[in-house]
Order: C-alpha cells, then sequence, then structure tokens
C-alpha cells in the first residue's frame, strides 16, 4: 500500500521551532517599551503590527504564520497564530521557555488541512505539550 509521505510539515515545525526560539530570545525578558522598539527595528512596516500592549510580525518564510507578543501581567508571551492551511493552529510560549499548542476550528472558517500534523510534529519532535488534552485526558474524556 503506497502512502502519502508529508515532507512539508515536518519542515514547517523545524523553521517554526527557530523561529520560535530566535522570537523567544530576542522579545521576552525584556519591557515592553523595548520590544515594541526592537520589532519596529527588526521588521518592515508591511510585515509588522504595534499597538500600546501588542506587536504582531511576520517571518518572510514563514507567511501562514503571525508573531504576537502582548504585554501581561508580569512578562511578555509569544503567540503563533496559523493561518491558510494551518487556519485553528496556535502555539504559546512564555518568557520561561514552555511550549503549549492548541488546535481549535475557527468560527467562521474550515480547520486548516496542516494544522493537527503541525501540532503533531511540534508535540513529537520539539516537546510542545496541549494543555486543553492533558486537562481532557485527566478528566476522561
Amino acid at each position: 500500500m503506497f502512502s502519502f509521505i508529508d515532507r512539508e510539515t515536518p519542515e514547517v515545525a523545524r523553521r517554526l521551532f527557530l523561529r520560535t526560539q530566535e522570537a523567544g530570545r530576542r522579545y521576552l525578558r525584556r519591557s515592553f517599551p523595548e520590544i515594541r522598539t526592537l520589532v519596529k527595528a527588526d521588521f518592515p512596516t508591511e510585515r509588522r503590527f504595534t499597538s500600546y500592549d501588542e506587536v504582531s510580525f511576520k517571518y518572510p518564510d514563514l507567511p501562514d504564520f503571525s508573531f504576537t507578543i502582548m504585554a501581561m501581567l508580569d512578562e511578555a508571551t509569544l503567540s503563533v497564530f496559523g493561518g491558510g492551511q494551518y487556519d485553528g493552529f496556535m502555539l504559546q510560549r512564555p518568557a520561561h521557555d514552555a511550549w503549549h499548542i492548541d488546535v481549535t476550528k475557527p468560527i467562521s472558517r474550515p480547520l486548516g488541512r496542516r494544522a493537527k500534523k503541525l501540532s503533531e510534529a511540534l508535540k513529537h519532535h520539539y516537546g510542545a505539550t496541549s494543555p486543553r488534552e492533558t486537562i481532557e485526558r485527566l478528566m476522561g474524556r
């Protein structure tokens, strides 16, 4: 029996892992005004958005993903949102290096066809966890 070998998802997972690590080292554990200044310097206007308590940016090698840093209580948190074929994928990385991922069907759009595959690749290869799955498993669902 022949099966389709998906080479794209592991490669996207690898790039996403590396870019998330890079963004974490560069921006997290800084004051939010410093983060905002660095993002403005690092990304052209068409690939970034900044406001009082949030910055978003896109890497050219990961066009389906939006990286967002929000000013939280004591620390900034990096969130990565998938779009297109990764729609419904979300990764959060607080400053303390934990990786939390979730895949949820968007309200008004179908779930991206590669969102679950990417989630599984990040769990398997990079130790990401899904808090939702952990809670459901503990509750016997």
